[in-house]
């Protein structure tokens, strides 16, 4: 089986893990990879990071419209590399109305290449596409094989949107060995956490309004974005400063100390006409660390916590603050319930399990007449 693998996701040296263990998958396997100069990755330009994996070739391509998921294009590297290559696999790490899944489904036709042609989806909200990405949309629909997601709602819109090939949820992949298990001892202060981009649409507004009325509770926010300055406002207004501390982005292993040091881990996304949360990675790597979490019921939340972690209505802070003190009424329980939601991780979001899906998943589409 040959694999021509494109995603501007894979400027990141982490996301290669997917393709390494996807090919200890079969002997069979031959991958090459087609990747972008440069993206930009959680507010900053990566430049395509190196990998010490040299089973697999690795082509960096110019491209139009560096950034946009949408827009973006190859203008060199790729018609030679398809041509040399004769995939029998052709797998698009971008949405089916982008001008990348275009490119290819033109290419594939120019070439004639027999190759089935897979791509990703995470969009959660039926959206009438403008012209002309409406047309391409449907297009690409037909031509396409197969499409990837990441939660159940995503491939309900798909099923709304007509489209009839197959559809499979493979969620995304998480390295369960750096997010190392280490539960936190009880303290006499409730450790909260937040982390993400600083934004409405991501409740933290919500939170720091909790916090007003929570004692022996500290919450630390971690991450950037345009509503920082307000956050600072808001936290002087209500004085807040002895309860309520920023730290900024921080790096992998500041991160996986940030978990460790929490009772809470809340994700307080609020579903907007344009967005709700699409799959929420910080949940699986805060219960591979062994943090319990408390989420909203925005978008796939609740489907990514299942029952090893708490949930609330979104936007209601009333039912926030009562799971927080649900938690700590039953703490004991939530303590017991790491263990599995850890084994929830490893299960169904460990890069080797997440490997299995995708062999799976790319067999049965080759198989397709």
């Amino acid at each position: 089986m040959k694999i021509f693998v494109i995603g501007h996701n894979f400027v990141l040296q982490e996301n290669h893990k997917q393709l390494h263990y996807l090919l200890q998958q079969g002997r069979d396997l031959q991958l090459m990879l087609l990747v972008p100069p440069w993206w930009d990755e959680n507010t900053r330009k990566v430049f395509a990071e190196k990998t010490e994996d040299k089973t697999y070739k690795i082509i960096k391509g110019k491209t139009l419209f560096t950034g946009n998921n949408a827009l973006y294009f190859y203008i060199n590297k790729l018609f030679t590399a398809l041509f040399s290559f004769q995939p029998d696999l052709i797998e698009i790490f971008e949405e089916p109305w982008s001008l990348s899944v275009l490119q290819l489904v033109v290419l594939k036709k120019i070439l004639r290449l027999k190759a089935k042609i897979v791509c990703y989806s995470a969009q959660n909200i039926y959206k009438k596409l403008p012209f002309p990405f409406n047309l391409i949309e449907n297009f690409n629909f037909r031509n396409i094989q197969g499409i990837h997601v990441c939660s159940q709602e995503v491939a309900a819109i798909l099923r709304q949107k007509k489209y009839n090939g197959e559809v499979r949820n493979l969620g995304l992949g998480l390295d369960t060995d750096i997010f190392f298990y280490k539960p936190k001892l009880a303290g006499k202060t409730l450790e909260l956490g937040y982390a993400g981009r600083l934004v409405e649409a991501k409740g933290v507004f919500d939170l720091l309004t909790a916090m007003i009325s929570l004692d022996n509770a500290v919450l630390t926010i971690c991450g950037s974005g345009p509503a920082e300055s307000r956050l600072k406002k808001y936290i002087k207004n209500y004085h807040l400063e002895k309860k309520v501390v920023l730290k900024g982005p921080l790096k992998l292993p500041e991160l996986i100390n940030f978990y460790h040091s929490l009772d809470l881990l809340v994700v307080p996304s609020r579903t907007t006409t344009g967005w709700k949360e699409q799959f929420g990675r910080i949940i699986i790597e805060a219960f591979a660390c062994g943090t319990t979490t408390l989420g909203s019921k925005s978008g796939s939340i609740p489907e990514i916590t299942s029952d090893y972690g708490l949930i609330f209505e979104e936007g209601n802070i009333q039912d926030m603050l009562n799971k927080i003190t649900e938690y700590k009424k039953n703490w004991e329980t939530w303590q017991n319930k790491k263990p599995a939601a850890r084994q929830h991780v490893l299960d169904l979001f460990s890069w080797p399990n997440i490997a299995k899906k995708y062999y799976a998943f790319y067999t049965e589409v080759i198989k397709l007449k």
